[in-house]
């Protein structure tokens, strides 16, 4: 929540990237969060995803309790590895009363997602990664600064990030062993909700984790294929899914089925907020007189 050698030589090529850019100039990125539930390959929302698979593995099993190999492989896809798609929150602090959410990731990786809907992170307190949107708009704007070019008019939520990590380094940190990020990836929470099981979060990097008040912790990433699974014992192990609902660990196959639940109702109530909005437009468009 040891890497490999092609890990260590992409992340280097990317390290080298993003550091010759910011030598050069500070670059400001905009896009649209609206449709922020979708993967960067324009598949279908993130949690849309997650449900049908895990549905469909869910029933499987159900159906077919005794497992067939050629048949399980077919559920499988790419080898499991740790990468940016599987970055998962390792601990985190509810300031939102105050000033945000506040987190540490497990590439090491330190954010806090203000109440004025920003976010500000850094994996090194050299390099930061702030995220804001724009006004009167839903476009946002992706921004990275090196410390002696940072803001001063972002100070304040500098100060917030830094006083998070003295909180976290004393009360917090847990170290799982998971590779540390050597460059600003720029992963950081979109949301995060609390159910009466667990308090789920959703990551940019299409992680969707749960902290379970038993404290078990499931992280789902690949479409819902994968997942890391953390014990109340806080022993980490690594999942192609299918494999997971077919074991004899109990305590992990009712977090998958409680975690696809979860999602399921999510998903209900986005697509009933989309049926919502549609309905609005059409009125909308039906009660412009005719000229």
């Amino acid at each position: 929540m040891p890497l490999l050698l092609q890990q260590r030589k992409l992340q280097s090529q990317q390290s080298n990237k993003y550091q010759s850019r910011v030598k050069v100039t500070i670059k400001k990125k905009v896009f649209d969060f609206t449709n922020e539930s979708k993967a960067q390959t324009g598949r279908k929302p993130i949690i849309e995803e997650m449900a049908e698979k895990l549905k469909i593995m869910i029933e499987r099993k159900e159906i077919r309790p005794v497992p067939n190999k050629n048949e399980i492989e077919s559920y499988k896809e790419g080898k499991i590895e740790w990468n940016r798609g599987n970055v998962f929150i390792k601990s985190w602090l509810d300031g939102s009363k105050r000033y945000g959410f506040c987190y540490c990731l497990s590439d090491d990786t330190l954010g806090v997602l203000y109440n004025d809907g920003s976010t500000l992170t850094t994996h090194d307190e050299k390099h930061y990664y702030y995220l804001y949107q724009q006004q009167h708009s839903t476009g946002y704007i992706e921004s990275t600064y090196i410390h002696d070019q940072f803001p001063a008019n972002l100070e304040k939520k500098r100060h917030i990030l830094q006083q998070f990590k003295c909180y976290n380094v004393t009360n917090l940190d847990v170290d799982y062993g998971t590779p540390k990020a050597s460059y600003p990836t720029g992963t950081h929470v979109l949301k995060y909700a609390v159910d009466k099981n667990a308090i789920s979060f959703k990551l940019s990097n299409g992680v969707v984790q749960f902290n379970f008040f038993n404290h078990n912790k499931l992280i789902l990433y690949d479409g819902g294929r994968k997942l890391v699974f953390i014990d109340e014992n806080k022993s980490l192990s690594h999942h192609h899914t299918i494999d997971a609902l077919y074991s004899d660990n109990q305590s992990l196959i009712e977090c998958i089925k409680s975690g696809y639940q979860m999602i399921k109702a999510q998903n209900e109530i986005r697509l009933e907020v989309l049926r919502n909005e549609r309905w609005k437009r059409y009125k909308k468009l039906n009660t412009v007189p005719l000229r």
